[in-house]
């Protein structure tokens, strides 16, 4: 019953998703609730809801005072000349953005946080992005996978606007210009390092680095209180939507983890399997991460559903290490989810639709986790017995 109930679940809550029936907000809240209430669990839906919301606390504190943090910095120009720096070099070239979009985030994603590699990227690249017209969905899937899209060179010319279009665009310019301090930009470059250094060490946790920076930042800046008020004003509609989503995709992992339904959905996974597959076992946790960690958090797959494979495999005698690497192999579908906290981030910096971004970027994704399990298999990473 759980496991019908769990697979339920999560496909409602693709097709909404996908299909662009309802808000992530919405469809990472009600879904989860209702089908909680169908399965009798009505009185401790409460419990599982708060439960999830304080295991996504910290993440939403990280990217409310990230997006802040590097909110602030744009205004003030910090990216500006490494922004006209590529410029002058790819020269209106499409394909050199999208490689150096790619070297970027791979270079930066060194760190292992998205969430950085993301903002950074985006922060740097998007200027470019909307002056020669490519598509933000190209840079989004870049640096969530490192592809290329070959498209044509695109002449910088003067546009041409109308008086009112050019009066507004004047306006918007002299606007962002009065927000610019070049002479701090030395400065704003130190404590941006400073931050990363800091993250990269661990000394203290992302968010409390990021709230840090931030404080700094708009101090540094904008020490006028009523400039500081109109930039987090400026920035606060992005935050609060991100902060939102963080706390709806809580409440969706705390029913699924709170009402056993991925320890269902994993018995269920393995009892189906005949034995005289279990030598395919690995390739099998392989494919099926494809699906799974789009739906399920890290922490309910790997803590809830994983330890379960492995414990599966040993009776075919393959060794937890395989099961481990098999169940990687689904990372690249795994952030488009909307209960990664980065993804979300993303999306929200581009200023686009969840659902339009995961059907632009559903193809490359499964694509590279297919290629990755076979380069495994090929390598002997992942083995058939």
């Amino acid at each position: 019953m759980l496991t019908i109930l769990g697979f339920s679940m999560v496909t409602v809550f693709t097709i909404l998703i996908m299909t662009k029936k309802v808000s992530p907000i919405v469809a990472l809240t009600i879904t989860p609730i209702v089908f909680a209430l169908i399965g009798g669990f009505g009185k401790g839906i409460g419990d599982m809801i708060l439960e999830g919301i304080q295991t996504v606390a910290s993440s939403a504190a990280l990217l409310l005072f990230a997006i802040l943090f590097f909110g602030i910095l744009i205004d003030a120009g910090l990216f500006d000349p490494l922004i006209e720096k590529i410029l002058s070099i790819v020269k209106g070239d499409p394909v050199k953005i999208a490689i150096g979009s790619a070297v970027l985030a791979m270079l930066i994603a060194l760190d292992g946080d998205g969430t950085t590699t993301y903002m950074i990227t985006v922060s740097a690249m998007l200027p470019l992005y909307k002056r020669i017209g490519m598509n933000p969905m190209v840079m989004a899937t870049l640096a969530m996978l490192s592809l290329r899209n070959r498209i044509g060179i695109v002449q910088l010319e003067p546009r041409h606007i109308t008086k009112d279009s050019s009066q507004s665009y004047m306006a918007a310019t002299l606007e962002s210009e009065q927000l610019k301090r070049p002479r701090l930009i030395y400065l704003n470059l130190f404590l941006v390092i400073s931050i990363m250094v800091f993250i990269v060490l661990g000394t203290k946790h992302p968010s409390v680095l990021f709230l840090i920076g931030f404080v700094l930042a708009l101090t540094i800046n904008y020490p006028n209180v009523k400039m500081q008020k109109e930039r987090i004003a400026e920035h606060s509609g992005n935050a609060i939507t991100v902060v939102l989503l963080v706390f709806s995709a809580g409440v969706f992992a705390g029913i699924l983890s709170g009402t056993k339904m991925v320890d269902a959905i994993a018995g269920s996974l393995i009892s189906i399997i005949p034995s005289s597959m279990g030598g395919f076992f690995p390739v099998i946790v392989a494919l099926t991460s494809i699906p799974f960690t789009f739906v399920l958090s890290n922490d309910a797959y790997y803590f809830g559903m994983v330890p379960i494979f492995a414990e599966a495999a040993s009776a075919y005698g393959i060794e937890p290490v395989e099961i481990a690497r098999a169940s990687i192999m689904g990372q690249p579908v795994h952030l488009m989810s909307p209960l990664v906290a980065s993804t979300v981030l993303l999306v929200s910096m581009l200023k686009m639709d969840l659902g339009s971004f995961q059907r632009f970027a559903v193809k490359w994704a499964v694509i590279t986790s297919l290629v990755i399990t076979l380069l495994a298999i090929i390598t002997g990473a992942i083995t058939i017995l």
